[in-house]
């Protein structure tokens, strides 16, 4: 019963929970593709429901800041202008 009171205190627990069609549309992608993604086990994150995915806001945050690439500083950027 105690760790039924420890989740009900947890945000993520409590969080709003997205359902296959919001998280395609926010990544730009087709339902179907995020289903695909679920059986090959790439993706983000998600928490079955019954026979139900669904996806909470923080992983659909932490996966795409994990996509994040490349940049720099500004003087990265000054230095392959030649102005280093």
């Amino acid at each position: 019963m105690e760790n039924l009171e420890a989740l009900k205190d947890d945000s993520l627990f409590l969080a709003r929970l997205l359902t296959q069609e919001e998280v395609a549309n926010m990544l730009h992608i087709s339902p179907k593709t995020l289903e695909c993604w679920r059986w090959k086990n790439i993706g983000p994150r998600y928490v079955k429901v019954g026979r139900l995915a669904r996806y909470r806001e923080a992983d659909i945050l932490a996966f795409i800041l994990s996509l994040v690439e490349g940049g720099g500083s500004l003087d990265t950027i000054n230095c392959q202008r030649g102005n280093c």
